[in-house]
């Protein structure tokens, strides 16, 4: 799939949820081509990732709001607990900013760009070092360009946390208040820190986007198959006419690459109804993910007001009377 599709627009949601008046500044929403051959030959491998990542989010979201309960007893003491608290809910903030968000969406489209051309650059790599170690003399080159590879992998999951930390207000909070936190507090606060922008961001920023992207994917669905469809016809008559026998073969690997397409969306049309009728039960689970997660949320931070001796202590028959 050619990885710049991507990078679906997601300022349609903020139209759906934002009164579009005069004064409305904003910039019109980019529409896709679906008259175009290559974007609807793309197009079942888009419907493939969307529904599966709205599948996997769901599922990842519950997951991670669940473990947050367990985060107070990884803390030891002495700490702040009023500083951790503050951690905690900076971090869930900052994944549902602006922010964050685009750095989380610029992340994933290069990791999916990396996974979907995985071989081919890491044949890219490893033949550049294999030929730069052989030059210098080094006597095992294919051990070096291997493990480039591997360090480049390394190299872009690392700067895609750093990225993602440098938009997250509450790491700015561990590195300001570090002795308070207590040192050895720091490396469990940090991965909650990463923990939970990341969740908050999938249920309240990616699902909703996800649900819009599926929600333009059904409309769309008809306008792709008649693209297929007249590209396939217009493609055959124009390889009968060819006379050069690689233009010819050429004009057939299109033929072939437009058919698997149409054969593929054709098996997407009852996965595509189902999800069409089960749009307002995305809806609901999407609400249901958000109210879990901020429930974890709030019982996390009232744990945390407990043992700062911040909550609300229970009257005495003494201080009745």
């Amino acid at each position: 799939m050619r990885w710049i599709y991507l990078c679906a627009p997601v300022l349609g949601l903020l139209a759906l949820a934002c009164d579009s008046g005069n004064d409305d500044k904003r910039p019109p929403e980019t529409p896709h081509n679906t008259d175009h051959a290559v974007y609807a030959t793309d197009y079942p491998e888009e419907v493939e990732r969307v529904t599966k990542d709205i599948d996997d989010d769901k599922a990842k979201a519950a997951e991670a709001c669940g473990k947050y309960q367990t985060y107070p007893d990884q803390i030891k003491e002495p700490t702040d607990y009023e500083k951790v608290g503050a951690v905690a809910e900076a971090s869930d903030q900052s994944g549902r900013s602006g922010e964050y968000a685009e750095r989380a969406r610029q992340n994933r489209q290069f990791q999916r760009m990396l996974d979907e051309n995985d071989g081919e650059l890491g044949k890219s790599v490893a033949g550049a070092v294999h030929g730069a170690a052989q030059t210098d003399g080094c006597p095992n080159p294919g051990n070096v360009s291997g493990a480039a590879s591997g360090g480049m992998k390394r190299g872009v999951e690392k700067r895609s946390e750093a990225r993602l930390r440098e938009v997250n207000e509450g790491h700015r909070l561990i590195k300001k208040n570090r002795k308070k936190l207590g040192k050895p507090n720091v490396p469990a606060l940090e991965k909650q820190a990463d923990e939970i922008a990341e969740a908050s961001y999938i249920a309240y920023v990616e699902l909703p986007e996800l649900k819009y992207e599926l929600e333009r994917l059904i409309e769309e669905n008809e306008r792709v198959k008649d693209t297929l469809e007249k590209e396939i016809e217009e493609e055959k008559k124009q390889a009968k006419e060819y006379d050069d026998a690689e233009d010819k073969k050429e004009s057939e690997e299109r033929i072939k690459e437009l058919e698997e397409a149409k054969q593929k969306l054709e098996g997407q049309q009852e996965q595509l109804k189902q999800r069409e009728e089960q749009l307002e039960q995305l809806e609901q689970e999407i609400q249901k993910v958000q109210e879990d997660c901020q429930k974890a949320m709030d019982d996390l931070k009232e744990e945390l007001d407990k043992r700062a001796g911040k909550a609300p202590k229970k009257k005495s028959k003494k201080d009745e009377s």
